[in-house]
């Protein structure tokens, strides 16, 4: 008996012990319950924010929306109807001329004078070699038109035989430096910051590319052209290749005209763009102003370019405008000529 007793003695105190162990995991069961609480309290407080956000974001969206289809109706109100206008306006690979062409004429004259004989008019179509169709039109047109060829177009060599057989006078458009460096007159371009020797080599080069040029005019050179230093080394280049100069100004400090007369090199100065405005009824309002020079001075030079509008122009208004005058070859109109 004493044996069984002391044997069950042995065994309670092992019981108590297990116990509070069971106890010990009932505090751990409580205190996860408001961690589980306080997570669902984060996601109800943070799922406001969120929201703001979003909300926020869409409203920036919206308002790039609105601010791209403002942008997307000007457009197509204000420009598209222009470029729909002319749909084969040619797109050059060099720009054709500066913006803000100074005019030297820019009313016409209060008083046009009585001629006894039609005043001599000469126009000359610049930039040529580039749209090989227009380009074409231009010289089978039944004017006695001048074509001045860009050196390095893929068509001048092409053209300006053309033109030569047809019996146009053919120049060289010499590229020359512009005032800012945005606008390029294309390969072959002379620069103010070129050594002389380079400068020379360039001409030359150009030359060679219209075999049949007999005179020169610039295309751009509003910087190049107000160098009178520059104008005068081009000027006894020309007059070594005895050929003749037309002053493009396409500034109204150019010292072309002046150093080519100092040097005994015949020149011209050009008296109207015809087409700034690339519109067929403001170019006959400029073909009628130059015939209107014409009879106020006896003489007139117009600068046109190969667009569709100037052929337009040409072909219908210019005609009978160009009946009051008598239509000449640029090289009838230099001063000095021989």
């Amino acid at each position: 008996m004493d044996k069984k007793t002391s044997s069950k003695q042995k065994k309670k105190p092992a019981r108590t012990t297990q116990k509070p162990a069971r106890t010990t995991q009932k505090p751990a069961r409580a205190t996860q319950k408001p961690a589980r609480a306080t997570r669902v309290r984060s996601r109800r407080t943070t799922a406001p924010r969120v929201t703001a956000r979003r909300l926020l974001t869409y409203g920036l969206l919206l308002l790039l929306l609105v601010a791209s289809l403002g942008v997307a109706g000007y457009m197509i109100f204000f420009h598209v109807p222009v470029a729909a206008a002319s749909p084969d306006r040619p797109r050059p690979a060099v720009i054709f001329e500066e913006p803000d062409l100074p005019a030297v004429h820019p009313e016409e004259p209060a008083e046009v004078p009585e001629l006894v004989h039609p005043p001599k008019i000469a126009i000359i179509i610049d930039d040529m070699g580039y749209h090989r169709d227009i380009d074409r039109d231009l010289l089978h047109l039944d004017l006695n038109l001048s074509f001045s060829f860009l050196p390095h177009a893929p068509h001048t060599r092409e053209l300006e035989n053309v033109a030569y057989r047809l019996g146009r006078t053919v120049l060289l458009h010499l590229p020359l430096e512009a005032r800012s460096s945005d606008y390029d007159p294309g390969p072959g371009v002379l620069l103010l910051s070129q050594p002389a020797t380079e400068r020379r080599q360039l001409f030359d080069d150009n030359l060679r590319q219209v075999p049949h040029a007999v005179g020169v005019n610039n295309h751009m050179g509003s910087r190049y052209s107000a160098d009178e230093s520059a104008m005068s080394e081009l000027a006894e280049l020309l007059a070594r290749r005895q050929l003749f100069f037309v002053d493009s100004m396409t500034t109204a400090a150019s010292q072309g005209y002046a150093a080519a007369r100092k040097l005994g090199v015949p020149a011209a100065k050009r008296d109207v763009f015809l087409d700034n405005r690339q519109e067929r009824e403001a170019i006959c309002r400029q073909i009628e102003l130059l015939v209107i020079i014409g009879r106020w001075q006896g003489s007139g030079v117009g600068i046109g370019h190969p667009y569709p509008e100037t052929l337009a122009a040409l072909a219908t208004c210019g005609r009978e405008l160009l009946d009051q005058v008598e239509l000449v070859g640029i090289e009838q109109l230099v001063d000095g000529a021989l």
